[in-house]
């Protein structure tokens, strides 16, 4: 097939954006529409002008009933006649939207994608295109307007996102059914494009119809503001990246940054814990900086779910979710217990030592409890667990998993850090070992 001026525009979109290069191997979405159908000719020409292979994949998603089994049989056939590698397999999306309780949108572009990544795991590719055109990303754009977004929202759909390239963002809808009209290349048309229960298909058929009529520049006008407000989410980005948290966010420095790069330093740290963007909210960057700025230890927030971002002398942390359980563990002279909560072994030994401790005496190792206190050696009276913890700045979710040894249900060590002088002196009965696991 000759190359036409489409297929060249589809080119310069593959080099000007690095989004593919020779022996890379590209799954192609093939749903048999239109779009996809183009993009499915676009790089079988051009994989043997730059030195990619391609592959197709097909997901039956058990909506349309005879319409979709047809879809999926064109595909295939279109895939034999092309001489491309084809995969398919069908799923009961609407099943699985109610049992997960989510859109069907979702759950069809959870399912397609979890799907691309297993067929790119079996079968050796390294990228995945999807058919996302020009009229996409503005559809894209007002729908994130619609929801209240960032300025990545309004940046609309990036040309590459981790492994998944999108190479027709510079073509128009029109462009690609000309190219089919042309070169009588036959597609399937899906019915539920015209259904507007859907949100990008009441945004298609109704919202963008209006705003043209009102402004016939508009689509030149959003792509326009898409470019700059892309632009300068990358350079936010790139001065948030500047700012370290490895070893958490440094409070007294992260206060002077400006608070658009607070932001941006908050949804990275989420995102590099998380390993994605998916459920970042703004409510949780709004709170995480809240409980930055009081800077109070102890703090603490829930974050995207399953996180959780703690204030602790100085610095801001974002982790998973810790849930300190209480241990106890009863131990004998000679005996050597392992105790798996603060990583240590620990053995009395019934020889030596500085610890008055009697074959008869009821000896355990456990987790603090409220109103714990304890007579600490080199101190007159007494003093409470958890003041003496909050003193050696110990943090307040690390408390739990400190070991405190009893006699007699009597402290006598924090163990590894002060002993209790009624049971700490120079001619013990005992020694306590301490071995990290």
């Amino acid at each position: 097939m000759k190359t036409n001026k489409t297929i060249q525009k589809v080119k310069k979109t593959l080099i000007n954006n690095n989004l593919v290069s020779e022996k890379d191997r590209v799954l192609i979405g093939l749903s048999g529409g239109a779009d996809s159908v183009f993009l499915v000719y676009a790089l079988k020409i051009l994989s043997e002008e730059i030195g990619f292979e391609i592959g197709a994949c097909h997901i039956e998603h058990g909506i349309r009933g005879s319409e979709s089994m047809h879809d999926m049989e064109f595909s295939k056939k279109l895939c034999t006649v092309l001489n491309i590698p084809f995969y398919a397999k069908q799923f009961n999306v609407p099943a699985i939207s109610d049992e997960q309780k989510i859109s069907i949108e979702t759950a069809a572009r959870n399912i397609r994608y979890s799907y691309f990544d297993e067929v790119c795991k079996k079968y050796g590719f390294n990228l995945i295109a999807t058919a996302h055109h020009k009229d996409d990303k503005i559809e894209t754009i007002l729908m994130n307007i619609l929801r209240g977004c960032s300025l990545r929202g309004y940046a609309g759909i990036e040309y590459k996102n981790g492994s998944v390239i999108r190479p027709l963002l510079d073509i128009k809808k029109s462009e690609i059914l000309a190219f089919c009209t042309e070169k009588n290349i036959e597609y399937c048309i899906d019915s539920t494009n015209e259904d507007t229960d859907y949100t990008r298909n009441r945004v298609r058929h109704i919202i963008l119809p209006v705003l043209k009529e009102t402004n016939p520049s508009f689509e030149d006008g959003i792509l326009r503001q898409s470019e700059i407000f892309s632009c300068e989410d990358d350079f936010l980005n790139s001065e948030a990246e500047k700012f370290p948290v490895d070893e958490g966010i440094n409070l007294s420095e992260f206060s002077i940054l400006h608070k658009a790069i607070r932001r941006r330093v908050i949804y990275k740290y989420i995102e590099g814990i998380k390993g994605n963007r998916k459920d970042i909210s703004y409510r949780d960057v709004e709170i995480a900086l809240s409980i930055c700025e009081s800077g109070k230890t102890g703090s603490r927030c829930h974050i995207a779910g399953s996180l959780e971002g703690i204030v602790s002398y100085g610095k801001f942390f974002i982790r998973e979710k810790m849930y300190s359980a209480s241990f106890e563990y009863k131990i004998s002279l000679g005996e050597t217990i392992e105790i798996k909560e603060a990583g240590m072994k620990i053995t009395l030994a019934s020889t030596g030592g500085n610890f008055k401790i009697s074959a008869g005496d009821t000896v355990a190792v456990r987790s603090r409890r409220d109103g714990d206190a304890f007579y600490p050696v080199g101190m007159n009276g007494s003093k409470k667990v958890k003041d003496y913890l909050i003193d050696k700045k110990i943090p307040a979710d690390k408390r739990m998993e400190i070991p405190i040894l009893t006699v007699n249900d009597k402290i006598a060590s924090i163990v590894g850090m002060r002993n209790d002088r009624r049971f700490f002196c120079p001619d013990g009965t005992c020694n306590l070992i301490i071995e990290k696991i």
